[in-house]
């Protein structure tokens, strides 16, 4: 009978035991969502990356002007030529995250990110768009090959500098804050974030 007790008692034990160390291993696996590394995070923040990007389009004109030169001061006449060309331009903008630098403060809850400025990541003509508006070839000096890279050119400059006189930098920048801090706010919830700008 008390081999039989002994038998009893010994299986609750180790039920009781398995049950512990099951536990255990659960917490284990799914960790502790507030154990976060600037490692951790720094991976993280680059995911976000495409999420804040800031796409502007616009309808733009490019146009080269040229005539062939004698001694290369004096126009020579009849070759002055004239190509304007518009389309829409896809311009993308938005901050490079991988030179983001990231702190920790555990004891305080709070992530602080330094980000630099927003700057042009891409620009895309849409070539449905593409239309001629002006074409005048000079008698000797008719439009070249080369001329429809030149005029492309041309188009993205404009481009460029209406993101600058629409501000369109400081949006960019105001998204990347709102996305990062949003993000962050999700996977971390019980830490507050702070972003600035690398001066």
């Amino acid at each position: 009978m008390k081999k039989f007790l002994a038998f009893i008692l010994l299986l609750i034990i180790a039920f009781c035991g398995g049950l512990y160390v099951g536990a255990a291993g659960l917490i284990s696996f799914g960790g502790d969502k507030d154990d976060i590394s600037v490692d951790v995070l720094s991976e993280e923040v680059k995911e976000i990356s495409e999420y804040s990007v800031h796409e502007v389009v616009s309808t733009e004109q490019g146009t080269i002007q040229n005539s062939k030169k004698f001694m290369q001061k004096y126009s020579i006449p009849f070759t002055e030529k004239t190509l304007t060309a518009q389309c829409k331009v896809v311009t993308k903008m938005g901050v490079c995250l991988d030179e983001a630098d990231i702190s920790l403060d555990k004891e305080a809850k709070v992530i602080s990110v330094v980000i630099p400025h927003s700057q042009i990541m891409s620009q895309e003509l849409d070539e449905d768009s593409w239309e001629i508006v002006t074409n005048q070839n000079g008698l000797f000096n008719g439009v070249k090959i080369e001329d429809d890279d030149k005029i492309r050119k041309s188009i993205k400059k404009v481009a460029k500098q209406r993101m600058k006189e629409e501000d369109q930098y400081a949006k960019a920048d105001e998204r990347a804050v709102e996305t990062i801090k949003e993000l962050f706010g999700m996977i971390h919830p019980k830490y507050t974030v702070e972003v600035t700008f690398k001066k």
